[in-house]
């Protein structure tokens, strides 16, 4: 299923060269509009924060928001795939090509996606977000492949040189979801003390990083003992 996209101010706009000055302004008055957005929503709610509103803390014309952002829904889940963005790069995390490399990598993935998710502002949008999705289904539907959809490819594409096709999604799923486990669930609902995330989550990672990497071999390029006797097996 194709992910759904937020045009970006990117590339050619009504003609102009990539190189247009005009294009810098653009994208300064995106990323003013969705400053202004994300702390009015978190100060005001989403039903109490108007385009109007956002408007004016942004310092620009009503017209300018519309232009860029087609409604408040469009906007909203523009600065939560904004933040999402900021995890889930794709430059971030490579194929590992040994089981040393993925279990560095997903520690280190699954640490930046914690602190991300668990910041107080970020647990703010997703409260708001899942209680604006009975209204707006739309609105779930877009933030999961700006969000969660990422951060699964993410984790596949580190273990897409060590696990099978067939168990790459199921172990990608599960290792996402062990990371974040019920101490995640509870601080979403306030049932948890915000300084007691970082050891539970210690615990979360290393636990998740040791399943998702169970049963898996070593490629057979760092080890050359392994890979002769296989060649020798082979041979026979």
């Amino acid at each position: 299923m194709a992910e759904r996209k937020i045009k970006r101010p990117t590339g050619r706009r009504n003609g102009w060269a990539p190189t247009d000055p005009r294009l810098v302004q653009v994208a300064e008055n995106v990323e003013t509009v969705l400053n202004a957005g994300q702390k009015l929503f978190l100060a005001n709610g989403y039903a109490g924060t108007s385009m109007e509103a956002i408007a004016a803390e942004a310092g620009v014309g009503k017209m300018t928001v519309y232009r860029h952002f087609k409604d408040k829904e469009t906007l909203f889940v523009a600065i939560v795939r904004r933040e999402c963005d900021r995890i889930t790069d794709s430059g971030k995390s490579l194929p590992a090509s040994t089981l040393e490399e993925a279990e560095r990598e997903l520690r280190e993935f699954a640490r930046s996606l914690l602190k991300f998710i668990a910041a107080s502002e970020n647990v703010a949008l997703l409260r708001m977000m899942y209680g604006e999705t009975s209204r707006f289904a739309e609105m779930g539907r877009r933030f999961y492949w700006s969000g969660p959809a990422k951060g699964l490819e993410t984790v596949e594409r580190i273990l897409s040189k060590l696990v099978p096709k067939d168990e790459l999604w199921l172990r990608a799923q599960t290792f996402l979801h062990a990371i974040q486990g019920d101490t995640f669930q509870q601080l979403l609902l306030g049932a948890l003390a915000p300084e007691a995330r970082h050891r539970l989550f210690a615990r979360q990672i290393d636990f998740a990083t040791r399943m998702v990497l169970s049963g898996l071999e070593p490629q057979a390029a760092t080890n050359p003992v392994k890979a002769a006797t296989a060649r020798v097996a082979k041979a026979r």
